[in-house]
């Protein structure tokens, strides 16, 4: 038994975003948000929440992911902490030796979040929750984890529908082979040779195997999973474009600036992330799925000196109800002054003022009256469709399915909510 009041260890990821003094090893954490008053008979539905952050860095508990909102709309809400860097994508020569068969190699990211869906399946039901229907969502690596999972065979039947925010293209994953020369790579530095064997690797202290940016660009470490060819057999492109996936209703979109932005339009902006998931969506309609398509092209007046269009991850911030925070709100730092300079440090251009072409998910997402309408609205979609595996509203505009004849995508936009 233990008093959860409060958020769970975050795992090890250097300085970026999470305090080094709020990590460690010990941070397979969920988070739970439930109704008050749900029972073991309510049988809600459940949000599954899996964290963006190339597989380097964030948690479950960054405040952009406060499930409040969405439990006040009749939804259970978990977030999840996995595996991140070198501590959940690594191989090396003395594992896979040692391993079984048929046993996963590499990709400990993505066994945690089997693990944590395995004990949603088991657990959720005391908070409320329906076992039956789970959906997963994420944005970023958490919304390509989504993507992963959905062609695992060992997570089919632990989830039933799939909200996906600006995932991209997965590209120059490496092969089992290819991460276990990096591993190789990383023991020499660690100076444990070529011949180490697992017992050895294992007596390493955890804080030297959890290397920064820096090394894992150096040394060419895995940031994405690797096709080792047990749990992971192929790229998410591969698995639907070959149908191999599990045929579930997906809600899936993305922010126009990451996209081929328009300044200040509400056009569908069709290339980039949003050009990869309407291939994705293509290939799901051919299966039989039933998919829905969004696109966020709303810009807060006050931000439109700086920024022409939605940015990228924007769309979780008002998916989740949780607009107006601070970065320093966001991601759990002392003060702006630690926060901006941790946002700085940060690939992509950290805090700077940014065009509508560049990704960058550590600013934060403005207040606005009209946001807080389109927060609202997006809720209101993404709740019906937890529930019903249908986004609608009763006084929202129809939303249509995604048809590769005739596609059309729900933009969330500056002049109003509608299909384009």
């Amino acid at each position: 038994m233990r008093q959860a009041t409060q958020f769970g260890s975050t795992a090890l990821q250097g300085e970026t975003f999470t305090p080094r003094s709020s990590q460690s090893e010990d941070c397979l954490f969920l988070n739970i948000w439930t109704p008050s008053g749900a029972t073991a008979e309510s049988k809600l539905p459940v949000l599954f929440w899996i964290h963006g952050g190339a597989f380097i860095q964030g948690s479950g508990g960054q405040p952009r992911y406060d499930g409040t909102e969405l439990a006040k709309r009749g939804v259970v809400v978990i977030t999840i902490n996995y595996r991140l860097g070198s501590l959940g994508l690594f191989a090396h020569p003395a594992l896979t030796a040692e391993s079984k068969p048929d046993e996963p190699l590499g990709n400990y990211c993505l066994l945690d979040m089997i693990a944590a869906l395995r004990w949603t399946r088991d657990n959720v039901a005391a908070f409320g929750g329906d076992p039956s229907n789970v959906t997963i969502s994420g944005s970023s690596a958490g919304g390509t984890s989504c993507l992963f999972l959905m062609g695992i065979p060992q997570a089919e039947g632990l989830f039933h529908k799939a909200i996906i925010h600006s995932s991209g293209g997965i590209q120059n994953m490496q092969t089992l082979s290819e991460a276990e020369a990096a591993g190789l790579r990383l023991t020499e530095r660690l100076k444990l040779g070529a011949q180490a064997i697992s017992t050895e690797l294992r007596r390493v202290l955890v804080d030297d195997i959890a290397v920064g940016v820096g090394a894992i660009r150096e040394l060419s470490l895995p940031v994405k999973p690797i096709i080792d060819g047990r749990l992971v057999t192929a790229a998410p492109a591969d698995t639907f474009s070959q149908g191999r996936q599990v045929k579930i209703p997906v809600l899936i979109g993305a922010a126009n600036g990451e996209s081929g932005a328009r300044q200040l339009g509400d056009e569908v902006a069709t290339g980039g992330a949003f050009g990869f998931q309407r291939k994705l969506a293509d290939d799901m309609v051919r299966a039989g799925q039933s998919v829905w398509m969004f696109q966020l092209t709303y810009v807060p007046p006050q931000a439109r000196a700086s920024r022409f269009a939605a940015q990228h991850g924007e769309s979780v911030a008002y998916a989740f109800g949780t607009i107006g925070q601070s970065i320093a709100a966001q991601y759990g730092f002392r003060n702006e002054q630690v926060a901006n300079n941790a946002a700085r440090s940060r690939r992509g251009g950290g805090n700077r003022p940014t065009g509508g072409g560049r990704e960058d998910d550590s600013q934060p997402v403005e207040e606005s009256e009209q946001g807080r309408e389109i927060s609202a609205a997006m809720m209101e979609y993404w709740v019906a469709f937890m529930r019903d595996g249908k986004p609608s509203g009763e006084k929202l505009s129809v939303w249509p399915p995604y048809k590769s004849t005739a596609p059309e995508t729900m933009v969330f936009g500056n002049q109003c909510i509608s299909a384009k």
